[in-house]
């Protein structure tokens, strides 16, 4: 539930691959303030790379982020690894290829419009697999 005089700010997956985990992408549900008379204020920003884009890319880039992602993955404790609620129940995979993970977020946002013009594709366990399949390609 809402804190008051808190600011959330949802980075979303990929700076979650990026940064080792350190910084998560939430679960998250907009609800309206419409009859309240409070305020919300809402600002999306979304890194959005071609859909070819994959982390490693980036982390081979920037040394010091790879190594300080790599050293909070060494070192990160049993609790400060995401939980099921931070993951959709568990069924949210994380997807290295930032055109495979937009396309999971939206078939999962979205099943209906999956469903609609991609009766071929089905949401298994976080990600898009073809019907029929209870895994993805090469798992």
């Amino acid at each position: 539930s809402p804190l008051p005089g808190t600011i959330v700010i949802n980075l979303g997956e990929m700076l979650q691959l990026l940064s080792g985990g350190r910084y998560r992408a939430t679960v998250h549900r907009v609800l309206s303030n419409v009859g309240t008379g409070r305020d919300r204020i809402s600002v999306p920003y979304f890194f959005n790379p071609r859909l070819d884009f994959e982390v490693g890319e980036l982390l081979g880039a920037i040394e010091e982020v790879a190594a300080k992602a790599k050293a909070k993955a060494a070192t990160a404790s049993p609790s400060s690894s995401p939980g099921k609620s931070d993951t959709h129940g568990g069924r949210n995979a994380l997807l290295g290829t930032y055109g495979d993970n937009a396309f999971k977020s939206l078939a999962r946002s979205h099943p209906e419009v999956l469903e609609r013009h991609h009766p071929d594709l089905q949401l298994v366990d976080g990600a898009v697999v073809e019907r029929g399949r209870r895994r993805r390609r090469g798992d």
